[in-house]
């Protein structure tokens, strides 16, 4: 069924959008389709790294943890100065709203829908190099390691924190309309890759097939406009459909 390299993702050749839509029909009819959560990417050999990580490193969890707070508190301080402060809410759904508005976070997004992931992986695609793929993750809590979901001392975060109550997206249109669920890294000790695995499918699918999947997509209104929800998905939609 699929490659397996050391504790990564099982990798599966999907390769076609038209095997892709096989696949989403199958998933459709199967009793486990709720247990399933979707990430895309555009470039299949970039591996999940949250934001934080991307940008900044660290000597050991705790000074990231520290930086974490810190970007919070100045986030919230911020967003007093334009005129949101009253209005934001606390706790998680604070660092959800700081995510979607571009804040460093520990958090990725994910979603339920095969389709949506299929969206933000071929919407940024460069599909003018040969040879070039994206990359669809699916992510099967079922099977989670028990060990990665709790904490390893009293008071302490778990390595891998799921995030899917619709309470915490609530006043977040996008995050609503995208099917939002998060996943939260709260270690570097190991890959997200590592934490996830043997839950974790990598699905490879040509990137040459991205105006292909896009007109598709778009014929089930899933769009830039309605994945985005604002003006600028709006304007990113009209620049795509008028060549």
């Amino acid at each position: 069924m699929g490659e397996v390299s050391g504790s990564g993702p099982r990798v599966v050749d999907v390769l076609t959008w038209d095997n892709f839509r096989v696949l989403c029909s199958r998933l459709a009819k199967s009793e486990d389709r709720g247990h399933w959560w979707f990430r895309g990417q555009p470039r299949f050999d970039d591996n999940l790294i949250p934001s934080l990580d991307r940008f900044r490193s660290f000597a050991n969890d705790a000074t990231r943890e520290i930086t974490i707070q810190r970007l919070l508190r100045e986030f919230r301080r911020e967003t007093g100065t334009v005129g949101f402060g009253a209005t934001i809410p606390q706790g998680d759904a604070f660092e959800l709203v700081a995510r979607h508005h571009g804040l460093q976070s520990p958090l990725l997004d994910w979603t339920r829908s095969l389709y949506v992931a299929a969206y933000f992986a071929f919407v940024d695609a460069d599909s003018t190099m040969e040879h070039s793929h994206v990359a669809i993750y699916a992510l099967d809590r079922r099977v989670l390691r028990s060990e990665v979901l709790a904490p390893t001392i009293q008071g302490s975060r778990p390595a891998i924190e799921l995030i899917d109550d619709p309470d915490l997206i609530a006043i977040n249109r996008r995050a609503c309309q995208q099917r939002g669920a998060f996943v939260r890294r709260s270690t570097i000790t190991a890959s997200v890759e590592e934490l996830l695995h043997p839950a974790l499918w990598k699905f490879r699918l040509h990137a040459s097939e991205r105006e292909f999947a896009l007109q598709d997509l778009d014929q089930m209104l899933l769009n830039s406009t309605t994945i985005m929800f604002d003006l600028d998905g709006a304007a990113q939609t009209t620049n795509w459909r008028v060549k």
